[in-house]
């Protein structure tokens, strides 16, 4: 697998090398914090202590993991598709990770 840069951040293509944790330790997401899936009304996860997503009781180490569990097996960027809410504003993963990003390499 090929490795490129990307914010000063070292990113394996196909992988992030943030982590749900990056995020909870940069202060951009919170254990207990509720996040939706894009396109339903019902499927929630949990982001947990641990830097994972709880969905009806089974903890995922991936937001694509956890994407793929709710969306019937099927492949899943979950960076893309979990998304917190703050108001009324709707922040997706990956806009958080692009934040972190950005943090990291000023």
């Amino acid at each position: 697998m090929s490795t490129e840069q990307s914010g000063g951040i070292r990113m394996q293509r196909g992988r992030s090398a943030v982590s749900l944790s990056d995020l909870m330790t940069a202060e951009l997401l919170r254990p207990g914090q509720e996040l939706s899936f894009r396109g339903s009304e019902t499927a929630r996860a949990t982001v947990t202590k641990s830097g994972g997503l709880l969905i009806d009781g089974t903890e995922y180490k991936s937001p694509s993991t956890a994407a793929k569990a709710v969306n019937g097996g099927v492949a899943t960027n979950g960076w893309l598709a979990w998304y917190g809410v703050e108001g009324d504003v709707r922040v997706s993963l990956d806009n958080l990770r692009t934040q972190f990003t950005e943090q990291r390499s000023v």
